[in-house]
């Protein structure tokens, strides 16, 4: 689910590991880590 909703958001993922971030044994943690698509749409700042 997770790499489904980074796909429709334009990231590409680049790993996935498990972390201690839950601080309690039965849980699992997970760290994603992606790389956003450079945008296509003029920039907000730009100023054309």
């Amino acid at each position: 689910m997770m790499f489904a909703l980074m796909q429709a958001h334009g990231i590409a993922p680049l790993g996935v590991m498990e972390d201690t971030m839950t601080g309690h044994g039965r849980l699992q943690s997970l760290t994603f880590l992606g790389r956003k698509a450079p945008s296509t749409e003029p920039s907000a700042r730009s100023h054309g």
